[in-house]
């Protein structure tokens, strides 16, 4: 009798072992997952930056060419 009730905890045991396992195993996926969509974010979020900047950055070149060929032509007047 010991011995089958024995034999039944080490089976349960055996089965807790391999559910733990699979659960630790979807975990860390889960954790690389995260990861890799937190690095992606940031990624987006950087590109979002850097074209704010290169839009800021063309509006300067239109300004400033805009002045530059005024000034030139007004020097050219002179």
């Amino acid at each position: 009798m010991n011995q089958k009730i024995v034999q039944k905890l080490n089976s349960q045991i055996d089965f807790v072992n391999k559910e733990n396992h699979r659960l630790q195993t979807q975990l860390d996926l889960f954790i690389k997952d995260k990861s890799v969509i937190d690095q992606i974010d940031r990624y987006r979020q950087s590109i979002d930056d850097l074209s704010f900047e290169n839009q800021t950055l063309r509006k300067d070149l239109r300004e400033l060419t805009t002045t530059l060929k005024d000034y030139q032509e007004a020097d050219f007047k002179r």
